[in-house]
C-alpha cells in the first residue's frame, strides 16, 4: 500500500526504517512533537484560569505554526520513504514476540490511511500484513454504527455528554461486519484468547469486544444476551501505539498493593448540558471497593478537597488509583479536560489533563477512571490521540482504565465492584475487567451502552492487596468485651484468695 498516510503512521510507529530516513529527520519530529505539547500544556493551563486572552491568541498562532512545520517535516519523510518504499526493513522484534508467545497473545497493529487499512499481526512467532481496501469515511461510518457517540466525540465534546441509553444505537450487522474486516483473518492465528490492539484514527474510538463473531438473522436485537460478542470469548487490552506497547514491560512489585478511592465530594444531579448522570453513587461505589478488598487495602478521600492538597500526596502512595467521579471533555483544548473532585457555591476543585502529565506518580500501577469520556480525546497527528489515558501514563502509570463515552453511575458503580471482586480473586486486570463487563451483560443491563465503553490500556498485571483485620466496628467492640471478660475470669481466683 503506497497511501502516503500510512507510511507516515508506519515510521510514526517505529515498526520501520531505513538509512535514507535520516536520524535528524526523527530528532525534528520528537522536538517538534515535544515543543506542541509544551505549548498546549500552556494553553490548557490558561484556558483552566480563563484569563489572558492574548496570551491564549499568541499561543494558539504558535501551535498553528508548529503544526505546519510538522506537516512539512512529514512530507519530506514521505518522499523519502517512496523513494525507497522496496528497501524498508522489519526491525527486531524479538523482544516483543518473546512477551507475546509467552502471554499467548496476538497482537494487532491498524494503521489507518485514507484509501485504507493497514493490519499488522504479530503472533509470537512472525508478522503477517493485510491491506484492507476501505476509505476512511466509510470506515467511519461503519464505527459510528457500533458507537453511535462517535460522531460527538471527533467533533462536539458538550453534545457527547448527552449520548444516553435511549440514544445508543447498536447495529449488530455493522459489527459483524467490522468483525469480518478487522478481526475475522487473523482469530485463529493465535494460541491463546488474548488480543494487544493498536489501533490508528477512528478506531481508537471502536470497543472491539462488541464486535460479533457470528452471523445474526434479526435485524433488530431482542436479547444482548444471545449476541456472540467477540467479548464472550476473548480478553483484549489496548495501546496507543506500537512503541507504547514496546515500552508495556510488566512489573510486580513485592509489597502488596492499596487502593486509594477518590469519590466526588458533594455530587449532584447533572442538567441536561452535563448529561444525565446521577452522581449520587460515587460514595456508595467507593465503599463497596473497600468492602471487596478490605480496609487495609483501601483508602477513601472524599474531601474536602479544596481544603489542601493531602488527597494528591495520597495519589503518589498507591498502587491503584479509582476516581469516582464527575469528568468534562474539552475537545477543543483535551489537555483542559478534567475530573470533578468537589463543587460548591464557592467554585469547583478539578483534576486536569495537564496537571496529570506534569504528576509523577512511582508507586502508581492501574488507574480505573469510573467517570464520563475518559479514553476519549483528540488525534494530534504523529502525537498520537491526547486526553486521560495519555496523560496518567505519561505521569507513569502503566495501565489505565476509561471510558469511551458517558458512564451511567449505577452500572459503572456495579463494573467497578465486580472488577475489584475478580482482581481479588487473583484474576489479571485485563481478565477481570471482562468478566465484570461480562456480568453487567448477564444481569439487567445488557445494552452495550452501561459496559462496553471501559477499555483497559496498558500493561496487564496481577494484585495482591494488603490484608488486615477488616471488621465492623460493632464486631471489634464485642471482641474487646470477650477479651476483657477473659482477662477478668484469669485474675479472679487471685483476687479472691487475697
Amino acid at each position: 500500500m503506497r497511501d502516503l498516510v500510512v507510511r507516515r503512521r508506519l515510521q510514526q510507529s517505529g515498526l520501520m526504517t531505513h538509512a535514507a530516513l535520516a536520524d535528524s529527520f526523527r530528532q525534528q519530529g520528537a522536538r517538534l512533537d515535544t515543543l506542541l505539547l509544551q505549548k498546549r500544556l500552556q494553553l490548557a493551563r490558561l484556558m483552566a484560569a480563563d484569563s489572558a486572552s492574548d496570551k491564549k491568541m499568541q499561543l494558539r498562532l504558535e501551535i498553528a505554526s508548529l503544526e505546519l512545520q510538522q506537516n512539512q517535516l512529514w512530507e519530506k519523510i514521505g518522499i523519502a520513504a517512496e523513494k525507497n518504499f522496496s528497501d524498508y526493513a522489519i526491525l527486531p522484534l524479538s523482544s516483543f514476540q518473546q512477551e507475546l508467545a509467552k502471554r499467548q497473545e496476538l497482537a494487532l497493529v491498524y494503521l489507518v490511511g485514507d484509501e485504507g487499512v493497514l493490519i499488522l499481526a504479530l503472533d509470537g512467532k512472525t508478522i503477517l500484513a493485510h491491506e484492507l481496501q476501505i476509505k476512511k469515511q466509510e470506515l467511519q461510518a461503519l464505527v459510528s454504527q457500533v458507537n453511535p457517540a462517535l460522531h460527538y466525540a471527533l467533533q462536539d465534546s458538550q453534545h457527547l455528554q448527552l449520548i444516553s441509553p435511549l440514544l445508543f444505537r447498536y447495529q449488530p450487522r455493522a459489527a459483524r461486519q467490522l468483525y469480518q474486516m478487522l478481526l475475522a483473518g487473523f482469530i485463529d492465528k493465535t494460541p491463546g484468547k488474548k488480543f494487544l490492539l493498536i489501533p490508528d484514527g477512528q478506531l481508537h474510538f471502536l470497543p472491539f469486544e462488541i464486535l460479533l463473531t457470528a452471523d445474526i438473522t434479526d435485524t433488530v436485537v431482542k436479547d444482548y444476551r444471545q449476541l456472540p460478542f467477540v467479548l464472550k470469548n476473548y480478553t483484549a487490552r489496548y495501546a496507543s501505539s506500537l512503541q507504547a506497547a514496546f515500552n508495556q514491560q510488566p512489573h510486580q512489585p513485592e509489597t502488596p498493593a492499596t487502593v486509594v478511592a477518590l469519590a466526588q465530594s458533594m455530587p449532584r444531579l447533572d442538567d441536561t448540558v452535563n448529561g444525565f448522570a446521577d452522581l449520587w453513587q460515587t460514595r456508595s461505589e467507593v465503599l463497596k471497593i473497600q468492602k471487596i478488598l478490605g480496609r487495609a487495602a483501601v483508602e477513601i478521600v472524599e474531601g474536602p478537597f479544596s481544603a489542601g492538597t493531602e488527597w494528591r500526596n495520597d495519589l503518589k502512595q498507591s498502587a491503584i488509583l479509582h476516581f469516582a467521579a464527575h469528568s468534562e471533555a474539552q475537545n477543543a483544548e483535551p489537555l483542559s479536560s478534567r475530573i470533578i473532585l468537589e463543587e460548591r457555591e464557592a467554585g469547583s476543585t478539578s483534576l486536569y489533563a495537564f496537571e496529570i502529565f506534569a504528576m509523577h506518580l512511582p508507586n502508581g500501577r492501574l488507574a480505573f477512571l469510573s467517570s464520563c469520556n475518559t479514553a476519549s480525546g483528540v488525534l494530534r497527528g504523529s502525537e498520537g490521540l491526547q486526553g486521560f489515558v495519555q496523560a496518567f501514563r505519561a505521569a507513569g502509570i502503566p495501565s489505565v482504565i476509561g471510558s469511551l463515552w458517558p458512564a451511567d453511575a449505577e452500572a459503572s458503580s456495579r463494573l467497578a465492584a465486580e472488577f475489584y471482586r475478580y482482581l481479588r480473586g487473583g484474576e489479571t486486570a485485563a481478565e477481570a475487567l471482562r468478566r465484570a463487563k461480562l456480568a453487567l451483560l448477564e444481569s439487567d443491563k445488557p445494552l452495550p451502552f452501561f459496559w462496553a465503553s471501559f477499555q483497559y490500556f496498558g500493561v496487564d498485571q496481577t494484585f495482591r492487596f494488603r490484608q488486615g483485620l477488616n471488621m465492623p466496628p460493632f464486631a471489634a467492640v464485642i471482641l474487646a468485651a470477650l477479651i476483657l471478660g477473659a482477662i477478668r475470669r484469669l485474675r479472679w481466683p487471685f483476687s479472691r484468695s487475697n
